[in-house]
């Protein structure tokens, strides 16, 4: 593999001791942290993650008009994994979105993310991914951060980003701060990430089929992570309260 690059990143003002920070990663896409409750690792085991090693991450999908699905993240071939779900407006339908992943999750040359609906009724609104679940092992999301590497072992971290970046308005909030046993939060790696979609601006609402025929692609690099002994997992759903709560101050810039 390569070594990892990446783009220089904007220090985020931090609001009140909530510390809620934010910033823009290109046309469409705002990126928002949730620097609230930390979480404590053991140390990082590997940063060449494939979505074979995701094994076990739990991904909630919330539907337009509120309804959920949550699935276990498996493994699907050597280096790659992915979730299935059937939940839409008119009953079941089996894989009526996909989220798959494959090959090293650090790349800056192409997308190696995907995620298709098949049908118009299968309507995403936002997809939670959720890495630490208790257990030995987990993984986390490791972001830009400044050209260098962040946690120790971490090596370089990669935003979320899409080559469809004006497919749609794109919101990540990062949440689940990622601490190495006792240590301060270092703030490039997260536990958690939400992906809210908003096509409004194209006449829907959500993500479906109807949108760029139900595909959509991205990149968002993982790290592979040792846990302590009876961890406990993150509160789920933290990065939803703090929308649902309101920022109190958005900060963006724009970036290449």
């Amino acid at each position: 593999m390569g070594l990892h690059t990446k783009t220089a990143r904007i220090v985020i003002a931090l609001i009140s001791v909530a510390l809620i920070g934010a910033t823009t990663a290109s046309a469409g896409i705002i990126t928002v942290e949730d620097l609230s409750a930390p979480v404590s690792i053991v140390g990082i085991t590997g940063f060449t993650t494939t979505g074979a090693d995701m094994s076990g991450m739990r991904v909630t999908t919330t539907f337009v008009g509120g309804n959920t699905e949550t699935q276990i993240w498996a493994a699907s071939g050597v280096d790659s994994g992915q979730v299935a779900g059937d939940t839409g407006d008119t009953g079941p339908t089996p894989n009526a979105w996909v989220l798959s992943q494959s090959g090293d999750t650090y790349s800056t040359a192409s997308d190696n993310w995907t995620l298709t609906t098949i049908n118009q009724e299968t309507e995403i609104e936002s997809i939670l991914l959720e890495g630490l679940l208790g257990g030995t092992q987990g993984i986390v999301f490791d972001r830009t951060f400044g050209g260098v590497e962040g946690t120790p072992n971490s090596a370089l971290g990669l935003d979320f980003n899409s080559s469809l970046p004006d497919l749609m308005d794109v919101r990540v909030v990062y949440s689940n701060p990622i601490q190495v046993g006792a240590d301060p939060v270092v703030g490039d790696l997260f536990g958690s990430v939400l992906i809210q979609f908003d096509s409004e601006s194209l006449g829907f609402v959500g993500f479906n089929a109807f949108v760029n025929n139900g595909l959509f692609t991205f990149r968002q690099d993982t790290d592979t992570v040792g846990l302590p002994p009876n961890g406990q997992a993150p509160e789920p759903g933290s990065a939803l309260l703090l929308l649902g709560a309101g920022l109190l101050a958005l900060y963006r810039r724009r970036r290449g």
